[in-house]
């Protein structure tokens, strides 16, 4: 059987060399090299530079006996799936999604853990909140200027009230925020993070809110555009963006349902005032029944089907988690419509994403599947 170095000649250039070429590789790449002995034994040693992250879409478990579980991730950038490896530590089932990379919030049972994602690294418990039992979360928020913090933001429903309030991990307890304004129940999950600020929107998906993750001052900032039906907020390039299912032709004052209204997917960006505390939804894309694409859906927009998961400017859609999903992306403001995978069965959903670099490899070398 031939070598690896008769095969590769590039295990005859000198290292300097070898490491340079690898390192300007994106780590999906890297995975697929990896699986020869000789790239392993170069990627894990000392003067091997760590590549940059690589934006990965963590859309299905797939079940398998330890350690060897598995998710099915989508590459935007090559337009290819990928295997990547659970940690034995994550404890991914049933996690809530999406969240920020490169953390996750799984649940076990009534206790909450954060756990970084595609890391050895024990999960890191979550003491009880003031309202056990009765909170929703909201977001969970990486610290920029250090990666080892983050906070919580949650909605809870004592008695007869809306409640906000946030855990932070510096200090390692919850602090209370107060009621929400006109006391709307958030939706949970549904937010976009810019700068300091952590944007939401309530379930009756009339009203866009801000709050302020130094002050944690929450306000009212701008009404919602349309009748939205189902809806995912992101942010990108310090803007605000909703992707939705809208209503196209429906009186707003009818409330009968009818299946036979239109409807379309639309994208908005929202314009900021001069002074940066509200703004005007202007549209910049619109899907219809129409164009060719949106047949691949084949199915009724309704929002109980509605899932989404954004990141740098990248948008996953699903209405039916074994039918695929359409892609958008917010930089060129176009849509792709990706097909699954026919040679897996039925899927578990996780519906997450995170931007991966050489932590990847280390979990795939640590597993035993390098």
């Amino acid at each position: 059987m031939a070598s690896e170095n008769s095969l590769f000649p590039f295990f005859s250039l000198p290292p300097e060399l070898q490491n340079n070429i690898l390192y300007r590789l994106p780590v999906s790449d890297l995975i697929s090299f990896s699986v020869f002995r000789s790239f392993s034994s170069l990627l894990f040693t000392p003067t091997f530079p760590s590549p940059p992250p690589d934006l990965f879409f963590l859309l299905y478990t797939i079940k398998r006996a330890p350690p060897h579980e598995k998710i099915l991730s989508f590459h935007p950038s090559s337009r290819r799936w990928i295997y990547l490896p659970i940690p034995s530590s994550s404890f991914l089932y049933n996690a809530f999604a999406p969240w920020q990379s490169p953390l996750t919030l799984p649940s076990c049972g009534q206790d909450l853990f954060v756990v970084r994602m595609l890391s050895r690294l024990p999960a890191q418990m979550i003491p009880q909140s003031n309202y056990v039992g009765s909170e929703s979360i909201i977001a969970l928020i990486s610290d920029v200027a250090d990666q080892k913090h983050f906070k919580i933001v949650a909605n809870c429903y004592p008695t007869g009230r809306v409640f906000c309030q946030v855990y932070d991990s510096r200090i390692g307890k919850w602090s209370d925020i107060g009621d929400t304004p006109h006391y709307t129940r958030l939706d949970a999950g549904n937010s976009a993070v810019i700068n300091s600020s952590l944007f939401m929107h309530g379930i009756d998906r009339s009203q866009l809110l801000k709050l302020d993750l130094i002050s944690y001052t929450l306000s009212l900032i701008s009404p919602m555009p349309g009748l939205i039906v189902c809806s995912h907020l992101f942010s990108h390039n310090d803007n605000i963006y909703l992707i939705g299912v809208f209503r196209a032709n429906e009186d707003p004052d009818d409330d009968v349902d009818n299946e036979d209204v239109e409807e379309v997917i639309k994208v908005f960006v929202l314009n900021w005032s001069e002074n940066g505390e509200s703004g005007v939804w202007s549209q910049i894309s619109l899907l219809s029944e129409a164009d060719e694409i949106f047949q691949n859906l084949n199915c009724y927009l309704e929002s109980d089907d509605f899932r989404a998961v954004s990141r740098n400017g990248y948008v996953c859609v699903t209405f039916d988690l074994g039918d695929g999903f359409l892609l958008f992306d917010a930089t060129t403001i176009s849509w792709n419509w990706i097909s699954p995978l026919s040679s897996i069965e039925y899927p578990g959903c996780y519906w997450s994403a995170t931007e991966a670099g050489l932590e990847v490899l280390e979990v795939l070398e640590h597993d035993g599947l390098l």
